[in-house]
């Protein structure tokens, strides 16, 4: 199962760079320059949030790290390759990679944060259950032992009580 979620969380991630870098190709092969121009990977912010996510809740924060520096760096390294096969300005590729690794990483903090104590609550929760079980098999016990008593008193009592009144009679 872990295998499996890393394969998916590094397709869901590499995909959408990838995808892209080829809508660059195809506006740069069809002269769509200006067109090109706007794929700024703005929308890779969308793309890469449930992956984000993912990460941030299963993995700790050098994973979140890894993550979020591998995809700033692919998109601009998609940017680099657009300038330098077809003339593309890079410039504000450079400080959309430099927000996304900032933004992605603080984001990124929050829900490892809150993943970290979830995890803290249900293992103190899964402690106090154990505990309630033993103290209501402690009561069980305890509660039997009891009436096991009350019996023997009572059994004790009626029987001195009845050899006493024929020993009276």
């Amino acid at each position: 199962m872990h295998l499996y979620l890393l394969v998916g969380l590094g397709f869901t991630s590499v995909i959408p760079i990838l995808l892209e870098g080829i809508a660059i190709d195809a506006y740069m092969r069809r002269d769509l320059v200006d067109a090109a121009a706007q794929l700024n990977g703005g929308a890779l912010y969308v793309w890469l949030m449930p992956p984000l996510v993912a990460i941030s809740m299963r993995y700790r924060y050098a994973a979140l790290l890894i993550f979020t520096t591998v995809t700033s760096l692919g998109a601009y390294i998609i940017g680099l390759w657009a300038q330098a096969a077809y003339g593309l300005p890079i410039d504000e590729r450079a400080e959309i990679a430099v927000t996304r690794w900032i933004l992605f990483s603080i984001s990124g903090l929050v829900i490892v944060q809150m993943s970290n104590t979830q995890r803290r609550l249900r293992l103190a929760l899964i402690e106090k259950n154990t505990q309630l079980v033993r103290y209501a098999t402690t009561q069980e016990q305890l509660a039997t032992t009891r009436e096991r008593n009350r019996l023997a008193r009572d059994l004790h009592d009626t029987l001195a009580h009845t050899l006493s009144g024929i020993g009276i009679q």
